[in-house]
């Protein structure tokens, strides 16, 4: 599966087995308008040694897709171009492709935004409902690589950890749990449904992202 992704996305040999039967690592594919490091792991769990990151061979322009969740970097082994789960951009109906455009899109995305500074966000309405926003894109990702497991008769995959979630939003474990307990506005209210979606197997086999913007 890993080799059937690496040729779709645009490598033209087999991949490097960095980690035995974990991941695979192409050196250099042309993608998103650079020459990038192409790593896919099954899954990475939170407490990945320091020594199975080093044979990832992380780089700059890396992209490390996961049959998992998305993985967390540490910050000693980052910043890479881009990091997500692989089942938001599959398609299976007529036979599974991957969906090249979007990755692609998400990739450039990805690198613009971290070319340019961030300019503060003016207000703290505009801040919250910024990190509304993150959370929900990154709970409707989970629950996409949940339900493309579940298609393939296997566990439900574990809720995100409010930990889990405020360092990828880097933000605090605290305003993660304001948002997902406190907070009245709508966007708030479909991020609860989103949460309570990820530790519902039925509800995730039915979800539809489109339903819960």
């Amino acid at each position: 599966m890993a080799t059937w992704l690496g040729h779709q996305i645009g490598a033209s040999d087999n991949p490097e087995e960095v980690l035995p039967g974990q991941a695979w690592r192409w050196n250099r594919v042309q993608f998103a308008g650079a020459r990038r490091a192409l790593i896919i792991v099954r899954s990475l769990p939170a407490r990945t040694s320091a020594e199975a990151w080093r044979r990832l061979g992380l780089v700059p322009k890396a992209m490390l897709l996961s049959f998992g969740t998305k993985p967390q970097v540490p910050e000693d082994q980052g910043p890479i171009a881009f990091v997500a789960p692989v089942w938001p951009y599959l398609e299976d109906e007529g036979g599974l492709r991957l969906e090249v455009e979007d990755l692609a899109q998400a990739v450039a995305a990805t690198d613009a935004d971290r070319a340019e500074p961030r300019r503060p966000v003016p207000g703290k309405r505009a801040s919250r409902l910024r990190m509304l926003g993150l959370l929900h894109k990154e709970l409707v990702a989970h629950i996409q690589s949940a339900k493309a497991a579940l298609r393939q008769k296997e566990a439900l995959l574990p809720r995100p950890e409010q930990q889990w979630l405020a360092n990828v939003t880097e933000t605090s474990e605290a305003t993660v749990h304001r948002c997902l307990t406190k907070d009245s506005s709508a966007e708030a209210v479909a991020l609860r449904r989103l949460w309570a979606i990820a530790e519902d197997a039925e509800a995730v086999r039915r979800f539809d992202p489109n339903a819960t913007q």
